[in-house]
């Protein structure tokens, strides 16, 4: 065999011989990434107290509170709690002391005054509305496949069925339809202003009929606590940092390592490729070789590090580093370059 053509079969056969063919096997992994909220409460994050959202002798408002203290006391970060919230026995003191209604609540400034004597940087308040809730009658056509209710439309030549039509008949069901708002604000105590509010509005339309099994109608208040719980993960996605599964890829080439890097970075490679992936190994084994070892796959391999931390800016860094240390195009990195930028907000 020509000994050029050998080396070309095999390139194909293993990896391209460029970095950035088309046929080189491109890893994947997913990987539990965090995501940084679209408001940042950093600065108060140390200390915020959550009110009832209305009148505090609403027992619902309260009931909303709780959810959302139970949501925020869940998220973490470097397993620590994100948010240190005001202990709620402390914060209805004040409110009974202060004698406050359901409009001096949602009020900024009072909610500062509130702040300052409950020892908080920040209040989360607002309000919530229960639209009217509709029921309706409807019928619904059921098929009958019972083979001893079916008819024949269609013969053949042999006088043999090639069409059958199914007894259709009626049902009757019930439905029920409705929708909350929650409309969540936090102020800042220090200068009086909000910082973060939203209006969160969520719809509702259940089905039951006659001929289910099991179950029946859901009542107006687990509708509502269902879109309670809808709202309040939406609250908690945009003040706290949460974790999504993304699918991301890595470079398996380690052009311009000598053997003993290569090694080293293929061990790492081998933690985020295992049926469990272990990534903070992976990255501590990569970060063993920066800055001594800079080349374009260890660049990316740490931005996915930074990437999947949440510290974009990092990742953006060493993500712009690996396409400079690049002769060719390599669609990981161009990709991780778009991605970032995405999620940076910059084109």
């Amino acid at each position: 065999m020509n000994k050029f053509l050998g080396l070309a079969l095999g390139c194909l056969i293993l990896v391209a011989c460029s970095p950035g063919g088309s046929s080189r096997r491109i890893p994947m992994a997913t990987i539990p990434v965090l995501v940084q909220p679209q408001t940042s409460l950093v600065e108060y994050r140390d200390s915020l107290a959550v009110l009832p959202f209305g009148d505090t002798n609403d027992r619902f408002a309260n009931n909303v509170a709780s959810e959302i203290e139970t949501n925020l006391n869940q998220v973490r970060q470097n397993n620590t709690l994100y948010f240190t919230l005001i202990n709620r026995t402390k914060i209805f003191d004040v409110l009974r002391e202060l004698r406050l209604t359901q409009s001096g609540l949602v009020d900024d400034q009072t909610a500062s005054q509130i702040g300052r004597l409950v020892g908080a940087k920040a209040l989360l308040v607002g309000d919530y509305t229960v639209g009217d809730f509709q029921d309706r009658n409807i019928t619904e056509e059921r098929t009958d496949y019972s083979n001893d209710k079916r008819v024949c439309k269609k013969y053949d030549a042999k006088n043999q069925c090639v069409s059958w039509e199914y007894r259709k008949y009626n049902v009757s069901c019930r439905t029920r339809q409705g929708t909350f708002t929650l409309r969540p604000k936090v102020v800042s105590v220090e200068r009086g202003t909000v910082v973060y509010s939203k209006a969160i509005r969520q719809s509702t339309n259940t089905k039951f009929c006659e001929d289910q099994q099991t179950g029946g109608l859901a009542t107006v208040s687990e509708l509502v606590d269902g879109m309670l719980s809808t709202s309040v993960a939406t609250i908690s996605r945009d003040i706290a940092p949460y974790v999504v599964n993304e699918e991301l890829p890595f470079i398996e080439v380690t052009t311009g390592m000598n053997e003993a890097d290569a090694k080293t970075y293929a061990d790492g490679l081998g933690f985020v490729l295992a049926s469990l992936p272990r990534v903070e190994r992976a990255c501590a084994v990569w970060g063993s070789l920066y800055p001594r070892v800079s080349t374009f796959t260890i660049l990316h391999a740490l931005g996915v590090c930074a990437e999947v931390d949440g510290n974009l800016q990092l990742a953006l860094d060493f993500y712009s580093k690996a396409d400079v240390a690049t002769t060719t195009p390599i669609a990981e990195i161009s990709g991780a370059l778009q991605r970032i930028k995405r999620k940076l907000g910059t084109k």
